[in-house]
């Protein structure tokens, strides 16, 4: 695992300079932070006067303060940070030998029953009487 305090210390350099260079065994990552407001949406403030809308945030401010509720719709941004991972590779596992055994059993076990099957059906009529 990667140092904490370096990883802490190379996040804090990418936000001031996202094209910092980054040191072998790790990698930068865009990640998209949602930002919240409560405000009149554009669409009504281009028809409703500016005290109209300074007065309904006010009110929603209040209302936020007072019981935590919000009457207003939250206007979504995203805010683009990078941050520093540790790069890990993906290690593939060789398969398991029990695994491996279990799959040349199960083919074996197929190819037996198949050729029960085709022997049962060349069987004649009186042969099958009599299993």
């Amino acid at each position: 695992m990667a140092d904490i305090e370096l990883i802490q210390a190379l996040n804090a350099k990418v936000l001031v300079d996202p094209s910092y260079p980054i040191p072998q065994g790790f990698r930068k990552q865009v990640e998209k932070t949602p930002i919240y407001t409560f405000t009149v949406p554009e669409c009504a403030k281009a028809v409703l006067k500016e005290g109209q809308v300074v007065a309904t945030e006010m009110l929603d401010t209040i209302l936020f303060e007072a019981i935590g509720v919000h009457f207003l719709e939250p206007q979504v941004s995203f805010e683009m940070k990078y941050k520093v991972k540790p790069a890990i590779s993906k290690q593939t596992k060789p398969p398991a030998e029990a695994l491996s055994y279990m799959k040349k059993a199960e083919k074996k076990i197929e190819a037996q029953s198949a050729n029960k099957a085709t022997a049962y059906a060349m069987m004649s009529a009186a042969d099958k009487r009599k299993e």
